[in-house]
């Protein structure tokens, strides 16, 4: 049996998509030097607390909101006050830009570009529907983080911008699914089109001549899963099944960092691929 605190921490950090985090910083970082390294861990640290700091703060900002319409969520649960998780926040914010931007070598800007993402979309996501573009810069700007830390850099090689642009489209369909969810709206048929950029990038660079045998094992599991996900919202009954399609989606995020390395590093692919599992074990621990 958790602690309900350390419970709260856990559903605060939505730590069940932390291994979408790490999986895009290996990503990036190969993309962009083409092996890994011991440097790599400092990066994934600082990305970890970063994404900590964003959801958590998230919390402290729809405070009046969870209140009225999610009293299962650690602040209207009581369990923590909403100054403990300003403060929380702030730690995880302070320590991540600390961590990257003194312990690696990533470039300053696409740091603090990283972190003002992060705290826009906190406090903009409910007010603005064009927010989703900013939840989808954050993780472009994780990619560019990683990837200027593995070349001491600028970090913009094509293959970098083409799966950070992927990413960022498919996380801006995936974040305009979850708007339905919060708003009672249902899901808009054009926001599932964005789900489709993995999917092309991995075409584009097949095309380009980058591809072999398991960068097409690994667009069929990606495609294979994304059809699942669809299925499972086409056959779901009630307001839960947008949660869960959402929720299957983002657990679908490591797929995407196989998709990228495979060809260049197909080993590591293979183990990208188990992430997806892993996500959906820690979301029976974590909301």
């Amino acid at each position: 049996m958790i602690h309900p605190k350390l419970q709260a921490l856990l559903d605060l950090g939505r730590v069940s998509n932390l291994p979408s985090v790490v999986t895009n910083v290996i990503a990036a970082w190969v993309l962009a030097s083409g092996s890994l390294g011991l440097a790599l861990l400092p990066v994934i640290f600082g990305a970890v607390l970063l994404y900590l700091a964003g959801t958590t703060l998230n919390d402290a900002v729809d405070e009046k909101f969870d209140r009225e319409h999610r009293r299962e969520r650690p602040i209207p649960a009581g369990i923590f006050t909403v100054r403990a998780v300003w403060v929380i926040g702030a730690g995880y914010l302070l320590g991540g830009g600390l961590v990257l931007l003194v312990l690696t070598r990533a470039w300053p800007l696409w740091v603090l570009a990283l972190a003002a993402a992060i705290l826009i979309y906190d406090v903009v996501h409910k007010r603005w529907v064009g927010a989703v573009f900013v939840m989808g810069s954050c993780r472009w700007f994780l990619y560019l983080v990683a990837a200027s830390a593995a070349v001491d850099g600028v970090g913009a090689r094509p293959v970098v911008l083409i799966w950070a642009s992927a990413l960022f489209l498919y996380i801006v369909g995936l974040t305009f699914v979850a708007r339905g969810e919060s708003t009672g709206g249902g899901v808009r048929t054009q926001a599932l089109v964005f789900l489709a950029a993995p999917a092309i990038a991995a075409v584009v660079v097949m095309v380009w001549g980058g591809g072999n045998i398991l960068i097409s094992i690994c667009l069929l599991a990606f495609v294979g899963w994304v059809g699942f996900c669809l299925w499972r919202l086409k056959r779901g009954e009630g307001g839960r099944r947008i949660g869960k399609f959402v929720a299957s989606l983002l657990a679908g995020i490591p797929l995407i960092d196989a998709l990228a390395v495979s060809p260049s590093a197909p080993l590591l692919a293979v183990g990208l691929l188990l992430a997806l599992p892993v996500s959906l074990v820690l979301q029976r621990l974590a909301a």
